[in-house]
């Protein structure tokens, strides 16, 4: 069974519920399920390098990208940053700053 739904927060947990079902078969018979409840997790789209959420990757994200220049794990701010580390490397640093070039330059 597919159900499509929209997400109402943009991020974070919800919880799909199903509170009446009525299934048949190839007969018409029909049969009540018991309902349930499923927690999905929420994740807003994301594009490579997109750090202003304008989904493109342009001058701004550069900018960002470009303030953050130098920060690194070791730093008590890191997780508001971790996701400027295009390359997973933990430090905010010139091959960060080449990556997003490359990115610009692809669009």
């Amino acid at each position: 069974m597919n159900v499509p739904f929209k997400a109402l927060q943009t991020e974070g947990t919800a919880q799909v519920r199903v509170t009446e079902l009525v299934i048949a078969d190839q007969d018409g018979s029909e049969t009540d399920v018991k309902g349930a409840t499923h927690e999905v997790k929420i994740r807003k789209p994301s594009m490579p390098g997109d750090l202003n959420d304008d989904m493109r990757v342009s001058i701004g994200d550069l900018a960002l990208l470009a303030a953050a220049y130098g920060k690194s794990i070791e730093d008590a701010d890191w997780d508001q940053f971790a996701h400027y580390d295009l390359n997973g490397d933990d430090i905010i640093d010139i091959t960060d700053l080449v990556i997003m070039a490359q990115l610009i330059l692809a669009n």
